[in-house]
């Protein structure tokens, strides 16, 4: 349901306001649009927000990962991944992400 809001409102979204709440698995949680707040989220302030526990509703294998994950433990996950994302190793791949984004542009092109 989350990605669909996301494909099909995201513009719409993005010319309301930066952000939204979207009602999902019994609670609302605050859906980030705008690229420059959900940078300063999710990389430049990570430590002063709390991950919500939807991934852990949606996902229940993922509730100990990266992405919901809180304090030590989510420092000590992303310390460990951290060199496999590095520009280097990301800029070896930006073909690849842009020949599949082309196709998924494609089959998923509203009709």
């Amino acid at each position: 349901m989350l990605s669909t809001v996301s494909y099909y409102a995201n513009d719409i979204l993005a010319t309301i306001q930066p952000w939204v709440f979207v009602y999902i698995s019994g609670g609302y949680q605050v859906v980030l649009v705008d690229p420059g707040l959900i940078k300063s989220v999710t990389v430049k302030n990570a430590h002063k927000f709390k991950r919500p526990d939807l991934v852990a509703k949606i996902v229940p294998s993922g509730n100990k990962g990266l992405f919901s994950s809180n304090g030590k433990a989510h420092s000590r996950q992303k310390r460990m991944i951290s060199p496999a994302f590095s520009s280097a190793n990301v800029r070896r791949f930006l073909e690849i992400f842009q020949e599949n984004t082309g196709r998924l542009l494609e089959v998923n092109k509203p009709k």
